[in-house]
């Protein structure tokens, strides 16, 4: 019987690469495959069936919710596959790792922990019975290039959100079981790893939380922005809407937009056990509203099987807000853009014409993808009749909002340096933020300030203790685990557990690298910097301060890359001239930043600025 290739995928929906990639892979093979769902999954379960010094890869974690019925939620065994990975998977990559930051007990390797919710399906479904509560685990010594590769975070549980809705503490109480099932005070005593046949004394603790505000919320059980005390950092800094810091004749309470970062009073992990302690004690004493407002003035709710009470998840010294979302995600960016451009507009600066100007520039090779969906943000219509501002205050109020607006940019721009592993004194982050602070409510008072606002002040702190981490690698990796819940339409107790395997099926095929090419290697595109690509004909600026044109990469025998490119002449004023008679090959190390670029009328001269 001939095999009919355009009937493939169409009796059950297969994507054409996909069918395609499957075909091949078979054709490849030399053994015959059992066509049946049996045979898929018990290979499937076989290959992370791994057993070692440790136990199984996969673990059950059992906790019982509100009606006393015993849930089972599949999460990873830490110890086991850090003795796995090391000594059979990414050896060369932790050997390395160990010699740059030896993991001893008075210097252990720093644990982060990052939670997000994510929502499979139909999005407006009134019950999505398949959003799921994810967790990823990495370490801050992995450094900027390998935090921003989304195989460099391990999935270590996952939980479907109306499930975790039914355990007496919520996701509070989820994290703390998570926490207990990890055995992180294990490795603050030492774990013995096999390293090539050397053998390791592996030391980790837990030093950062991170995710967005509402993830960190119901991680923590506080009362997080929607509260009178919307910074679970600060004592005393209370929300635009309770008006408290005018009734409070100490002149201790602040509003939520004060930018003096000395007025502000830090919690700390004892103060925060101490107002746990407190509510334990008054829970039951005191009257219902009481209560209520005891959590009120606290900041957070009593949650006896919550991170907070029993000090699973220190908060003060974990807890990071993720700048992403403090800035990109709802945030600054978007409040800054919403009040400028209808000043833009009364000025006689028109959509159309912004629009005009970011169509007239060539992007980058890597971001060309979403040229189109950025410029989508222009398409909405302004009536003419919509703003109605003064004329005599218009140059002002203008000159004041673009102040504020190019501050927020020179942020931004510190905070992807940092997040592609340039070195950002964290003094400079801070002023840059303050100075960003003052000059929005220079231009716009504090009506339209949001916590965000607050949120971002810490930024500088956070960066002198520990780097930044932004969510950019996280976002992408939900993909994934979108990808298989999407199949799985009538989910069962085997929902979280169907899942998680086949995450760590993928998660374990892409370690496997293969073997290592022999001899130079060349290519049109490569990764410069993290989580930024270089392709053929972008232009891109060097740590000299040069702009050059990008025409191939080549990986060396020795593992160095280097990069041929032709150097443009500057003209000023971000003009530059295109010469290919200067092509040479330079390390791909001083590669900084890809740029967008748009052709002047000359000949040859292209105007620059930095992506």
């Amino acid at each position: 019987m001939s095999l009919d290739v355009a009937s493939l995928g169409r009796k059950h929906y297969v994507s054409q690469s996909g069918l395609a990639a499957v075909l091949k892979e078979v054709s490849e093979s030399s053994s015959t495959v059992a066509p049946s769902r049996s045979g898929i999954k018990r290979a499937r379960e076989e290959q992370v069936a791994i057993d070692t010094p440790y136990g199984a890869l996969i673990d059950n974690m059992q906790i019982k919710d509100k009606k006393g019925k015993e849930r089972s939620f599949p999460t990873l065994n830490l110890k086991a596959w850090m003795w796995y990975v090391v000594k059979n998977l990414l050896l060369s990559f932790f050997s390395r790792k160990f010699l740059e930051h030896p993991p001893k007990a008075n210097t252990p390797w720093r644990v982060c922990l990052y939670c997000d919710e994510i929502s499979p399906g139909n999005q407006l479904k009134q019950q999505n019975t398949r959003k799921i509560q994810a967790y990823y685990l990495s370490f801050h010594e992995f450094g900027a290039e390998f935090r921003c590769q989304e195989q460099m975070w391990f999935t270590v549980a996952l939980a479907r959100s109306h499930l975790v809705n039914q355990l007496p503490g919520g996701l509070s109480q989820f994290t703390h079981h998570l926490l207990q099932a990890l055995k992180l005070e294990d490795f603050e005593h030492g774990l013995l790893l096999d390293s090539g046949g050397e053998r390791v004394m592996f030391f980790a603790k837990l030093d950062t939380m991170v995710a967005d505000e509402a993830a960190l919320k119901a991680v923590f059980d506080v009362k997080g922005s929607s509260g009178t005390l919307p910074c679970p950092l600060c004592s005393n800094v209370v929300a635009k809407t309770s008006m408290l810091e005018g009734c409070d004749t100490t002149g201790t309470l602040v509003p939520v937009h004060e930018t003096a970062l000395e007025k502000f009073c830090a919690r700390t992990d004892n103060t925060i056990w101490q107002g746990c302690r407190l509510l334990q004690s008054r829970c039951g004493q005191v009257s219902k509203k009481a209560f209520e407002q005891l959590e009120q003035s606290l900041g957070m709710n009593h949650n006896p099987d919550g991170v907070l009470f029993h000090g699973s998840l220190p908060l003060a010294s974990t807890l990071m807000y993720d700048w992403l979302h403090c800035y990109l995600v709802a945030g600054l960016m978007h409040v800054e853009l919403g009040l400028l451009f209808p000043i833009l507009y009364t000025h006689g600066v028109t959509v159309e014409s912004l629009k005009d100007w970011m169509c007239s520039f060539e992007w980058p090779y890597g971001l060309r993808t979403h040229r189109n969906e950025t410029l989508r943000i222009f398409d909405k219509r302004i009536p003419p009749g919509e703003f109605n501002l003064a004329t005599g205050s218009i140059p002002d109020l203008l000159a004041k909002a673009m102040t504020s607006c190019l501050n927020l940019f020179l942020v931004l721009d510190l905070l992807l340096k940092g997040n592609r592993g340039e070195q950002v004194p964290p003094d400079d982050l801070e002023a840059a933020i303050l100075k960003h602070c003052r000059a929005f409510l220079s231009a716009y008072g504090s009506e339209h300030v949001v916590p965000k606002f607050h949120y971002s002040l810490h930024l500088g702190a956070f960066a002198r203790k520990k780097p930044l981490i932004s969510c950019f690698t996280h976002e992408r990796k939900h993909r994934q685990i979108k990808q298989l819940a999407n199949e799985i339409h009538n989910p069962g107790d085997w929902f979280e557990k169907s899942v998680f395997r086949d995450v760590w099926g993928e998660a374990m095929l892409n370690a496997n690298f293969g073997d290592r090419a022999c001899g130079a290697t060349v290519s049109f595109q490569a990764v410069c910097r993290p989580g930024q690509s270089c392709e053929k004909g972008d232009l891109v600026l060097l740590s000299s301060g040069d702009v050059v044109q990008v025409w191939l990469h080549c990986r060396l025998y020795d593992g160095d890359m280097c990069t041929l490119c032709s150097i443009l002449k500057p003209l000023g004023k971000n003009r530059f001239l295109l010469d290919d008679s200067t092509a040479r090959f330079i390390p791909s190390v001083h590669i900084q930043r890809t740029c967008y670029y748009k052709k002047c009328p000359k000949d040859g001269e292209v105007m620059v600025t930095p992506a």
